[in-house]
């Protein structure tokens, strides 16, 4: 209890209020998702392992001093690995498109030893998703033949 007191104190600074910060709705959430079975995305977060780190958990400024301000207003938090919780050294600021291709339903797929998902070899290739996707999936070709196919496709456009 003494130290929820003092961190309390601590978050209580003059004119500086954490419930009127841009990035305390973000805060709050996030530990919602991750400690509170009744949250409609608990499924996704706590119920698979996922948590916040507890120095994040009892305080809004320990983790906006970790994570920093929001470098433009499109910015999102993004964990690196999905399958660790929010904690220093795992989060990002990232775009919508980065945060997309981080995902635990992407498929990855590896060529010539890089593993890229779909969305990223087609921007590689120079050809929509689709194309790529689409030779990969309803074709049902291995990476060296969609690449092969791609790659004449991006020729004869």
């Amino acid at each position: 209890m003494k130290t929820r007191r003092k961190l309390k104190q601590v978050e209580r600074r003059p004119g500086h209020k954490a419930t009127e910060h841009p990035l305390y709705r973000i805060w709050k959430d996030m530990r919602h998702r991750c400690h509170t079975p009744t949250h409609k995305f608990y499924y996704n977060y706590g119920g698979r392992g996922v948590t916040v780190c507890q120095a994040w958990r009892d305080s809004f400024w320990q983790f906006l001093a970790d994570v920093g301000e929001r470098p433009h207003p499109k910015a999102t938090l993004d964990r690196v690995d999905n399958s660790r919780g929010y904690e220093p050294g795992n989060m990002r600021w990232a775009t919508w498109s980065e945060q997309q291709r981080n995902t635990r339903s992407n498929r990855r797929s590896e060529w010539q030893g890089e593993t890229l998902t779909a969305a990223e070899w087609a921007e590689r290739f120079g050809v929509t998703y689709h194309q790529f996707w689409g030779r990969l999936r309803h074709y049902k070709y291995d990476m060296a033949k969609t690449v092969a196919s791609v790659e004449k496709l991006k020729k004869a456009s």
